[in-house]
Parts: C-alpha cells; sequence; structure tokens
C-alpha cells in the first residue's frame, strides 16, 4: 500500500510517483507538568499547541537581507547537532524552529518576493559568501535541511520541529502564496521520501505584513488545504500555525468579523491536526499609516510607554488583542487542538528584549487568557553574539538557569 506524493503540483501526472507507507513508533511526547485537556485527543506525533515550549535554533542576520547559515547556525559554525539537541532538552524544550529561508532570486529588499519560475535557477557553489546573500538554489538549501534532520533523527531524540519562513503577501489568492505552497510541500515531499518526516511537527508562517484578517484566515484554509493536496493529506496529522498580522505578528484587529471567521475552526480542522495563531510583540509596526518603533506609535496615538496600563490598553484595542482573545474563547471548547495562540516573543525573538512594563503587559494578558494562549517559542537557544541575553544558553553552552525558568514557566 502507499500514497500519491506530488513533487511540486498535481496538475500532471508525471510529477506523482508512490511511497509506500511504513508504520512510524508512537512519537514520545515532551510535556508540562499540567495543562493537557481531559478527554482531548492527541494525534500521533502532534501534542496540543497550548503545551509547546520551543525553542529558536535559528540562523543569525549579519545585516538586512543577509544570513550565516541554513541549517541553524550554531551546527553550521561547527556546532555537533547532538550537542543542539541534548542542550534544547536539557532546557526544557520539546520543539525547536527550523527555517526554510527563501533564496536570493526569491528575494526583494530582504522579503520573500518570490520568483515566478522555480527552473531558472543558477547553481553556484555553496560558500559561505554564497550562503550569506541566499545564493543558493532549493534544492542546495532542502539538502543542507535534509542532511541536519537525518544527523538529528540519528540521535533519537524527543525534540520536534517546526518549518518555518516568512512571507509579505497581499492576497492569499496570490502568487506569492502559491510559491509558499510549493516551497513547504517540495521540502515536506522530500523529507516524507527520506524518512524524516516523524521529525517536523507542523509548519509556520511568521512575519507576513497582512493587516487585512480576511486574507489572513483565507491564506491560512488556502495553504492547508493545498498542501494536503500535494503531500497526501500530511497536515491532517501535524501542525500549521499561522503568524499574526501586521509588520511584525502582533496585529489582530477584525479577525472576529471577518466573513470568513464564523467557520473558520471547523474548516480548519478538517485540514490539520492542530492549528495556532503566532503573537510577537514586533518593537517596529505599521498602523494608521505610521511606521516606527512601537513606542512612539503609541505615544503618537496618545498612550504612554511607560504606562503599564496604557500599554496593556493599546494592545487589546489598537492591536486586536482583545478580540482575538474573545475569538479563541468562542470556539475553544469545540476545537481545543485548534483554537490556540502561540507566545513567539519580541522582534528580536525572545522574552527578554521587552521592556519590563510591555513584558508584564503580554504575560498578564496570556496568563488571563487561560487555555488556548500558554504556548511558548519566545527564546533563542544558543544566543547571537551582541545579545548574549536572548538565549537559554550563553556562549559556551552554560545553561542560563535565570532565564531558563523565565522562559519554560512563561506566562507565570
Amino acid at each position: 500500500m502507499g500514497m500519491l506524493i506530488c513533487v511540486s503540483s498535481c496538475e500532471d501526472e508525471s510529477s506523482v510517483f508512490s511511497i509506500p507507507i511504513q508504520e512510524k513508533p508512537k512519537i514520545k511526547e515532551v510535556r508540562k507538568s499540567e495543562g493537557l485537556l481531559s478527554g482531548v485527543p492527541i494525534l500521533e506525533g502532534n501534542s496540543d499547541p497550548d503545551l509547546v515550549s520551543g525553542l529558536r535554533s535559528k540562523w543569525v542576520s549579519n545585516g538586512p537581507g543577509l544570513i550565516n547559515s541554513i541549517a541553524p547556525y550554531y551546527v553550521q559554525n561547527g556546532g555537533e547537532v547532538a550537542d543542539l539537541v541534548f542542550m534544547a532538552e536539557k532546557a526544557g524544550a520539546n520543539l525547536l524552529t527550523l527555517n526554510l529561508e527563501p533564496t536570493s532570486s526569491f528575494l526583494a529588499k530582504g522579503r520573500a518576493i518570490y520568483s515566478l519560475d522555480f527552473l531558472i535557477e543558477q547553481e553556484n557553489e555553496l560558500t559561505q559568501a554564497a550562503i550569506a546573500k541566499k545564493d543558493f538554489t532549493h534544492e542546495q538549501r532542502n539538502l543542507v535541511l535534509l542532511d541536519f534532520l537525518k544527523k538529528v533523527a540519528a540521535t533519537e531524540t524527543d525534540i520536534k520541529f517546526n518549518i518555518h519562513q516568512e512571507l509579505w503577501f497581499e492576497k492569499a489568492s496570490s502568487t506569492l502564496t502559491e510559491n509558499f505552497i510549493s516551497e513547504m510541500s517540495r521540502f515536506i515531499n522530500l523529507c516524507i521520501f527520506s524518512g524524516v518526516d516523524d521529525l517536523i511537527k507542523g509548519i509556520r508562517l511568521g512575519e507576513n505584513n497582512q493587516f487585512n484578517q480576511e486574507e489572513i484566515l483565507k491564506f491560512a484554509l488556502r495553504v492547508s488545504a493545498e498542501i494536503n493536496k500535494r503531500t497526501g493529506n500530511w497536515l491532517q496529522k501535524k501542525e500549521f500555525w499561522m503568524g499574526g498580522g501586521g509588520s511584525g505578528g502582533a496585529f489582530f484587529k477584525g479577525i472576529a468579523t471577518s466573513s470568513q471567521s464564523e467557520e473558520f475552526f471547523k474548516k480548519m480542522s478538517e485540514e490539520v491536526g492542530a492549528f495556532a495563531f503566532t503573537y510577537k510583540h514586533h518593537q517596529q509596526i505599521i498602523l494608521n499609516g505610521m511606521d516606527c518603533q512601537m513606542g512612539c506609535l503609541m505615544e503618537k496615538l496618545d498612550f504612554d510607554r511607560n504606562n503599564y496600563e496604557d500599554v496593556r490598553a493599546f494592545i487589546e484595542e489598537e492591536l486586536g488583542f482583545r478580540e482575538l482573545i474573545n475569538f479563541i474563547k468562542a470556539s475553544r471548547d469545540d476545537f481545543p487542538l485548534h483554537a490556540n495562540v502561540v507566545f513567539i516573543g519580541d522582534g528580536n525573538d525572545a522574552l527578554e528584549q521587552m521592556t519590563d512594563v510591555h513584558e508584564k503587559a503580554v504575560q498578564d494578558l496570556l496568563k488571563e487568557a487561560g487555555d488556548g494562549f500558554q504556548g511558548n517559542l519566545g527564546m533563542n537557544v544558543i544566543s547571537k553574539l551582541d545579545l548574549p541575553e536572548v538565549s537559554v544558553y550563553d556562549l559556551e553552552s552554560k545553561l542560563r538557569f535565570e532565564t531558563q525558568q523565565k522562559w519554560i514557566n512563561w506566562p507565570e
């Protein structure tokens, strides 16, 4: 018995081949001590997003549009895969991210503006300089990530991975959305064919610069349905996380009132094993035509950036977080695996980059919201050279106890 797998799209039979289905062992879940809802089924290899304690295992930016690795930079810069996995497990993580970084032919001004033709890429030698400029092909990138996952599999770890990509899209029906679907589908199929897809917990769209909540909901539904068509319904036993709106991921105003809102969670539950929106407290934000740091934007709208009540009101009212809470709560009982919000951190992907006032406001909102708002992917596993405070480990790979405790107990 087998299933049909599409390499890119299923429009012609030449792009389809059969892969035998193999029984896979049950995946041991690493969970927090409390929070599992009674009677809620947990899919094989898939836990409630509300129970995620995740870490970023990303590359490091060397400037606008520049990166220093394809695989997690700790590994590509000489570290051992087994050490990275061990450190994550020791810290208490049950999830790591893996970036499916767009290539240079897909980029404009450092954002994922895709080429219309996958076949015109020039394969260059995969040097450090080429990596920094993202001057590599999809195949080169995918093989680097596949090699990383094979090394992870050899460690027999319980850690799973969330495949992440950013995309600034205008319409859910756009060519950009189609290319995101193709990118994810091709990598998923490669992992299925190579026998490492059980390491992948799901996929995530990160920053998207989209303020229209109807387009965000349409995007999530289209992406999940199309990826299922091209991967043998792979997402039906996996997770899909959709980034919040705005330039960073904190904008949700209008999410409960679009034409897609009423049936959204029902439709999503038919496509994916679990779903979550992600909240990222990004400092750079564009709102009402104003583009500046969150603090200056607050002041332009007569909110005091240093006042707890003002910060909280700004997040709830201007960014629509109160509407998001109500939207989730209205469907949480019926769809506990799909009505979720996962905290991603701030603009630098770490809890400790927010000011104390902003951090307390976000923390209190998530804590008060309760079930459905407890998942956390807000810290890096290993720090950037000039930002040692954003990770649970220092540069010598020593566990930073206070940061680790703060991260794993978030939002308490």
